[in-house]
């Protein structure tokens, strides 16, 4: 056997794949549904009802695309924990790690399993899951929302407004806006790998420490901008107050210079994070 083969089969990768799937296979079936149940849920719950009619004028309430993104984004945090968090499941106890690590495959194969589903699979598919979701919710919702108006009389001109989401409109907004999406977008992703890495250290107690060493990340990120901010503008008199330009000095053709020293400090750390990873794997093999 060659010893890139000793590295990665496509073969065993595939049987690795079906091992951790019959293994969990109860997670992976009902994983999307109960995603799709909980946010279907939450905006029925949440969406207007029809126009109401105070004092006189008509009310007509309004859910607009922008309305979804924070949810988007808490949906991010909240099923990442729980998806990406439990990283590594058969770490959690002494009898399940020596069956994994006697599995026929390599390390890299069993990092790249992890790295695959937990990281790329959720960070692309949950926005997917969550637009299908909210626009099926949409047209369930009005349907049901236009049989009561017309079961009690009432025009069809008090039907509320809501949009359907769009995740291509996060593309459709002013310079500065679309600066701050991704300096957010790879913050989020650096404490996704962070929270993926954390997942062999504190094992399946990591869905608990994980998203609070995650949180002190975050505040010694937001403690060292206010700190630069401090330092930059002089005329500052609030610790918490942020007058930095996002979009100056520039670098490489007026790229902010926030901007690409972001990219690269969390790329690079995020790269980091799955390599201590794939060593905290490979040491449990010695």
């Amino acid at each position: 056997m060659s010893r890139q083969n000793e590295q990665f089969s496509l073969s065993r990768f595939i049987n690795l794949l079906k091992y951790d799937f019959n293994t969990n296979r109860l997670l992976y079936i009902l994983l999307i549904p109960v995603i799709m149940i909980i946010i279907g849920v939450l905006f029925w719950s949440i969406f207007p009802s029809y126009t109401e009619t105070i004092k006189g004028q008509n009310f007509q309430p309004s859910w607009n695309k922008d309305s979804y993104y924070p949810f988007l984004i808490s949906g991010y945090i909240i099923f990442g924990t729980f998806i990406v968090g439990k990283s590594f499941p058969y770490f959690k106890n002494k009898q399940t790690l020596t069956t994994y690590l006697t599995l026929p495959a390599s390390t890299l194969e069993k990092f790249l399993l992890q790295w695959v589903l937990r990281i790329i699979g959720f960070l692309v598919i949950y926005p997917i899951v969550f637009q299908l979701t909210t626009n099926l919710t949409v047209d369930l919702y009005l349907m049901v929302q236009k049989a009561k108006l017309s079961s009690i009389g009432l025009p069809m001109e008090k039907l509320p407004t809501i949009h359907k989401a769009s995740l291509l409109s996060f593309l459709e907004t002013s310079e500065k806006s679309y600066l701050i999406l991704i300096v957010t977008l790879t913050i989020s992703f650096l404490g996704v790998s962070l929270l993926f890495y954390l997942s062999t250290i504190y094992k399946q107690w990591n869905i608990i420490f994980g998203p609070l060493t995650v949180m002190a990340l975050i505040f010694f990120i937001i403690l060292y901008m206010m700190s630069l901010s401090n330092i930059v503008v002089a005329d500052q008199v609030k610790f918490w107050d942020f007058k930095l330009e996002l979009n100056y000095p520039t670098v490489f053709d007026d790229l902010p210079l926030i901007l690409v020293s972001t990219l690269v400090i969390a790329g690079a750390a995020s790269i980091a994070c799955w390599i201590a990873a794939y060593f905290r794997l490979k040491e449990k093999e010695v």
